[in-house]
């Protein structure tokens, strides 16, 4: 399998790192943030939008394993259905207040900040359209993100979960970043 997204490829990468040097010693030693928590822990790490190689991503990686038993199911949970109600329910309650200041900018009539293309472009986007995109793109993400974190686990279990999402999702994205996971899992046995 080739792994052809740049991030995605870097992101494993790094994870390749992380797994190999051994989920359970890391697990072990982990330097938590002070009072750190398995929820705040998954929170961080679903949110993080910089790269593991960054201190912030390794932190956060590191909380994550630290946290690896606790985690287990939600990460299972995230790769089968996606983020929970309220993080859907936040993710709307944001796009209202940008498509507010969206509507709000174009009755301005920024023609002399946007060319007549990009307005074109703005008027023909639905309010619909703009929260589906958006929230593609958090499931996505989070899919992702349980994946890498379910092959740093490196258990029978993640492997199991991984194999169930990879045959179950029709999304051609999905399934290579599963099928990068399980091969991430492989190089760390």
């Amino acid at each position: 399998m080739t792994i052809r997204t740049p991030a995605l490829l870097l992101f494993a990468v790094s994870l390749i790192g992380i797994v190999l040097q051994g989920t359970h010693s890391l697990a072990q030693h982990a330097g938590t943030s002070q009072g750190a928590t398995a929820p705040s822990a998954l929170q961080r790490y679903l949110d993080m939008d910089c790269g593991v190689r960054t201190e912030e991503g390794k932190s956060a990686i590191k909380e994550v394993l630290a946290f690896q038993t606790d985690l287990l199911p939600e990460f299972i949970r995230i790769l089968s259905q996606g983020p929970d109600k309220q993080t859907i329910e936040n993710l709307a309650q944001r796009l209202e207040r940008e498509w507010a200041e969206r509507e709000e900018f174009i009755k301005k009539n920024p023609r002399n900040v946007l060319t007549t293309e990009d307005l074109a472009a703005l008027h023909a986007l639905t309010k619909k359209e703009y929260f589906e995109r958006h929230r593609r793109r958090l499931d996505r993400k989070y899919r992702e993100k349980a994946a890498f974190a379910l092959a740093a686990f490196g258990s029978a279990q993640a492997r199991q979960a991984l194999e169930a999402a990879r045959k179950a999702t029709e999304d051609t994205e999905l399934k290579r970043i599963f099928n990068a996971a399980l091969e991430l899992m492989g190089q760390a046995q």
